[in-house]
């Protein structure tokens, strides 16, 4: 499944123009690497062809529990395992193999990542990840294939469905029960059915206890406009 684009944040593409022209011409030096992704506040990698960690952001180091410092050469069986390694493994293969971005959301320990990889040169891929609430619409795109991951740790949420996943934040940011449907092109009967799914789920009853859990899942910002949360 194609999507028209990737939102990523302006240092992002800043970033990723400035990666993808060294990997093209000058080769990825650490320095360069060390310029472009330390000012970005998202979990920025670049992965070398065998998958070990060339350079990783301080934020990417923190979330796989490795030292900043001392991140480089580590490979993704260092902090994944099981069918999650072996998943994380085919999608950076078939980046390699096809040249094309995927992106992807992924869960860490409850929270909802909106993760890109992109092909910069020589077999090297950046990575770049984001609570999924930090996406906005007014972000430059970058053109990358949607794809489904099957593992993730979606914690409290693992009960829920992708589809209540997403209703549940739009109620939580104040749409009406009209207006979920609506934006989601179905009927209020089928919201309706999946919001009281969700509270049975989560053992709760209210959208100021869902606004609660999706701003822990990073699922929506803490702040919100609507007064009634």
């Amino acid at each position: 499944m194609n999507s028209p684009g990737t939102l990523v944040r302006g240092e992002e593409m800043a970033a990723m123009t400035s990666l993808t022209n060294v990997g093209e011409h000058e080769g990825l030096s650490a320095e360069a690497l060390g310029q472009c992704l330390d000012l970005i506040n998202g979990q920025v990698a670049i992965l070398g062809p065998d998958d070990a960690c060339l350079y990783g952001n301080r934020a990417w180091a923190e979330a796989r529990g490795l030292n900043p410092a001392a991140c480089a050469g580590a490979e993704p069986s260092t902090y994944l395992d099981g069918a999650r390694l072996v998943e994380f493994e085919a999608l950076l293969k078939r980046v390699r193999d096809t040249g094309k971005s995927i992106e992807f959301e992924d869960v860490s320990d409850g929270r909802g990542l909106r993760t890109l990889v992109r092909a910069v040169g020589d077999g090297r891929l950046l990575f770049i990840a984001n609570p999924v609430a930090y996406s906005s619409e007014d972000g430059p795109q970058v053109e990358a294939e949607s794809v489904n991951i099957s593992h993730g740790s979606w914690g409290r949420l693992a009960p829920l469905t992708r589809r209540e996943r997403e209703i549940m934040v739009l109620l939580a940011k104040g749409l009406t029960i009209k207006e979920a449907a609506k934006q989601l092109d179905r009927s209020q009967k089928t919201i309706e059915g999946h919001r009281d799914s969700i509270y049975r789920k989560l053992g709760t009853s209210s959208r100021a206890e869902l606004a609660i859990v999706s701003i822990r899942a990073g699922l929506m910002p803490a702040e919100t406009d609507d007064e009634s949360i």
